[in-house]
């Protein structure tokens, strides 16, 4: 019974060395085929969250490994791509695949690279993301490298409308080509009115048909002008036009600046109609 005991001790001891001696074969082997947890290897981030339609974007990329990360193209692997019914679809690519481009190692010379793309009329409201896929070559073998970054593009607000708050009056209602004729511009806001020169924006209009046609514009010299409130500036100018003369006819004379209000620049403007015999 002692030896039989005895037998059965060392094959139970021969049987653990078998399973240890297993058991790291088949954890080397495990390491082998599955790679390590992967690290952080390339950083893409954009300059805003949010963008209209048309708005330019910056795309920054930084590589946080040790080797180089080569791109398939000349715009470090990037595309985009749109959310549409719960996943992820393919917009398109903004780089050209005859050519190749690098991104050195944090630290090693320029590494960071910034890409500016415009989003045009194909990126409609909705979710996006923007996708870099490289590689790198670690002994001896080539492992490929993505990263994203989401983004949003709205609609972009429409304009203020212009508001009628410059009063328009001229120093006639009658005039004959040749005449000169005089207009006074009056702010009648609470807010100071600007304009882009000394002509106070003011141009001609003749109707036409069924609408106003633009005439012809007063020159002035290119410097900023302003109206306070309540207060007033008069031009004359002489009817006459040696491209665009003034028939006989209905004409308006327009004036135009802007006020700003919550951060946004809003156009304003009056006018005043005359006849021409």
């Amino acid at each position: 019974m002692a030896s039989q005991g005895m037998y059965s001790l060392r094959k139970l001891l021969a049987l653990s060395v078998v399973f240890i001696v297993l058991g790291a074969i088949s954890a080397a082997s495990i390491t082998e085929v599955i790679p390590p947890v992967s690290q952080p290897s390339l950083i893409v981030t954009t300059d805003k969250d949010t963008y209209y339609t048309g708005e330019n974007m910056r795309i920054y990329l930084v590589n946080v490994l040790k080797e180089n990360i080569t791109f398939k193209d000349d715009a470090y692997g990037l595309h985009f791509e749109k959310w549409v019914d719960e996943k992820w679809k393919f917009l398109l690519s903004i780089a050209d695949s005859s050519g190749t481009s690098t991104l050195s190692p944090l630290g090693v010379g320029e590494y960071k690279a910034v890409v500016a793309y415009e989003l045009g009329e194909i990126f409609s409201e909705g979710k996006y993301r923007v996708v870099s896929i490289g590689e790198i070559s670690q002994r001896g073998q080539t492992t490929s490298v993505e990263a994203y970054t989401e983004f949003n593009v709205t609609v972009r607000p429409s304009p203020p409308a212009s508001l009628l708050l410059l009063e328009v009056t001229t120093d006639k209602a009658v005039y004959h080509e040749g005449d000169n004729i005089t207009i006074t511009i009056k702010n009648t806001s609470n807010q100071t009115v600007t304009f882009a020169s000394t002509a106070y924006g003011v141009v001609f209009e003749k109707w036409v048909e069924d609408r106003w046609v633009f005439h012809s514009a007063v020159a002035g010299v290119e410097v900023i002008v302003s109206l306070e409130p309540s207060q007033t500036h008069q031009i004359t100018v002489k009817l006459s036009n040696n491209d665009q003369p003034f028939t006989s006819g209905e004409y308006r004379v327009l004036s135009s600046g802007w006020i700003e209000q919550d951060g946004q620049y809003i156009q304003v403007w009056g006018y005043a109609e005359f006849l021409i015999e």
